[in-house]
C-alpha cells in the first residue's frame, strides 16, 4: 500500500514526493539493515516461510519506491537514483540499487560526475556497477571519462579505459596511444583493438 501510495504522491504532488519518497525508502533500508545484522548474529539460519513471506513483501515495496522515485522531476530523479545505485549494501535491499543502476543508463550522461565519482567506490559492486552504467550511458559520458584517463589513480584509470573501449570512442584513441609507455600495456592494446574493431563493425 505504502508503495503505490509514493506512486500516486509523485503524480500528484512530485514536489513533495521529492522529499517524502527518499526519506521513506531510507527509513526502510535502515529496518532492512538492522534486521539483517541480526540475521547475520544467529548465524544465517534457514528462514522459515513465515520468516521469508516478509521479506518479500518490503522487496516489493522497495520496487515502487524506486518506480517512484524514476518519475519524480529529472533532476529530482537523477540524485535518487544515484544515491541508490552507489549505496553500499550487504543486505536483501541490495535489489534497489540494482535496479536505480539500470534506470542511469539512459540519465547518468545529464550529470555524471557522481558515477565518476563511484567508480573509486571500496565496494567493488558499486564500482562495478558505475563503471557498466558509464559503458551504456552513451557518448555524453565520454568527456568525463576521457578526463579522468589522465587524472585518476590506476584503479579508476583502468575502468576509464574499459569504458572508453567499450563504446569505440574514437577520440581516446590518442589518448590511449600516449599513456601506452606508464599504463597496463596489456590493457590498452586490447582496448585501441576493441575500439578498431567497433569502429570497423559500424562502417
Amino acid at each position: 500500500m505504502r508503495g503505490a501510495a509514493a506512486l500516486a504522491l509523485v503524480r500528484y504532488q512530485p514536489q513533495i514526493a521529492a522529499t517524502a519518497v527518499p526519506a521513506t525508502l531510507e527509513k526502510d533500508e535502515q529496518f532492512i539493515a538492522t534486521d539483517y545484522a541480526h540475521y547475520v548474529e544467529r548465524g544465517k539460519p534457514k528462514l522459515t516461510q513465515q520468516e521469508i513471506d516478509p521479506i518479500v513483501l518490503m522487496h516489493r515495496g522497495q520496487m515502487k519506491f524506486v518506480q517512484a522515485g524514476e518519475q519524480l522531476p529529472a533532476e529530482d530523479a537523477l540524485s535518487f537514483l544515484q544515491t541508490q545505485a552507489f549505496r553500499s549494501v550487504e543486505d536483501y535491499s541490495l535489489g534497489a540499487g540494482l535496479v536505480a543502476g539500470y534506470q542511469l543508463w539512459d540519465r547518468a550522461g545529464a550529470d555524471p560526475s557522481a558515477t565518476n565519482r563511484a567508480l573509486a567506490a571500496k565496494d567493488i559492486d558499486v564500482a562495478n556497477r558505475a563503471e557498466w552504467i558509464l559503458v551504456k550511458a552513451g557518448p555524453s559520458v565520454l568527456p568525463a571519462v576521457r578526463a579522468a584517463l589522465t587524472t585518476e589513480p590506476a584503479p579508476v584509470r583502468d575502468r576509464c579505459i574499459d569504458i572508453v573501449a567499450w563504446q569505440g570512442d574514437l577520440a581516446s584513441l590518442p589518448l590511449l596511444k600516449a599513456m601506452a609507455p606508464s599504463a597496463d600495456t596489456s590493457l590498452i592494446n586490447w582496448a585501441i583493438d576493441k575500439i578498431n574493431i567497433l569502429l570497423f563493425a559500424v562502417h
